[in-house]
């Protein structure tokens, strides 16, 4: 094979890995954007956790809590391709945030929730400014 069909290959799996990801950027603006519109009340936030060197499965965590922490809901979205969609985790549902404990097999999903409820607590010190 000469250089330039090898070149258009790569080009090509470059443009489906861009809509691909652009597609999988539009579900997340849904989900958020239903979470958002179904919880009037409390703070949202949301953490990342990626995997070591950006290669592995990589963790999405919508977390809702009311005023007194709360949680009244979190969405998970987990994996490595960009056909994982987000979940709604009941288990954490009802729980006070400072009550959660993780265990170290689960040490994305404590790294996307302390980055949620980081961005919670700045929200909420803003709103009281």
């Amino acid at each position: 094979m000469d250089y330039g069909r090898l070149i258009l290959v790569f080009a090509v799996l470059w443009i489906v890995q861009v809509i691909l990801t652009l597609r999988q950027r539009k579900h997340m603006q849904q989900v958020l954007s239903e979470v958002k519109n179904s919880h009037k009340e409390g703070f949202l936030g949301v953490g990342i956790a990626r995997s070591r060197f950006n290669f592995g499965p990589g963790l999405v965590l919508i977390l809702v809590v009311d005023n007194q922490e709360i949680i009244k809901s979190a969405h998970v979205l987990r994996g490595i391709s960009i056909f994982a969609k987000f979940k709604q985790e009941t288990d954490y549902d009802g729980l006070n945030v400072g009550a959660i404990e993780f265990d170290k097999r689960n040490r994305a999903m404590k790294k996307a929730f302390e980055t949620a409820i980081d961005q919670i607590e700045m929200v909420k010190t803003q709103s009281n400014d």
